[in-house]
């Protein structure tokens, strides 16, 4: 008996050489990618928004990247004297506003060069839940343990 499915997958049309840009977006496993990438010197960007696991918050990101659409001040939150974006990992919160907020742009900044010369976007997804904030119904990527009012 065969308790797997055999799948021989379809050699890609493009092969990975060391000259390509790249960005890796997406889970912990786009994450761990792009670690090993850069482990041997090849040129990625890794996760400029941090660890994302639903497709609808990828998307977001690499459209706000593309637009080049900087964050304010007032799209951040404040909480466990932290200032927090929902659309960021926790790696992205600072006790300062000013100083998360020019963090996220420089990463958003950055992210929108490389994008624009990149030959290879890797897009790994985590799960297809998601999170809204109730006042407004927007999707967040990362809830920071914000309580559920």
């Amino acid at each position: 008996m065969n308790f797997s499915t055999p799948v021989k997958p379809a050699k890609p049309a493009f092969q990975i050489h060391y000259g390509m840009k790249m960005i890796s977006m997406g889970s912990c496993f786009s994450e761990n990618i792009g670690k090993a990438f850069q482990k041997y010197k090849f040129n990625i960007l890794i996760n400029p928004f941090g660890q994302q696991y639903n497709p609808l918050s990828i998307a977001y990101a690499i459209s706000r990247i593309c637009r080049l659409e900087q964050y304010s001040e007032s799209e951040l939150v404040q909480h466990h004297e932290l200032f927090h974006s929902f659309d960021h990992h926790s790696d992205f919160s600072k006790p300062e506003q000013t100083e998360t907020k020019n963090f996220i742009n420089t990463n958003l900044i950055q992210a929108h060069e490389q994008l624009k010369s990149s030959d290879v976007l890797f897009l790994t997804f985590g799960t297809a839940h998601v999170f809204s904030l109730p006042e407004t119904g927007k999707i967040v990527s990362n809830c920071h343990k914000l309580p559920t009012s």
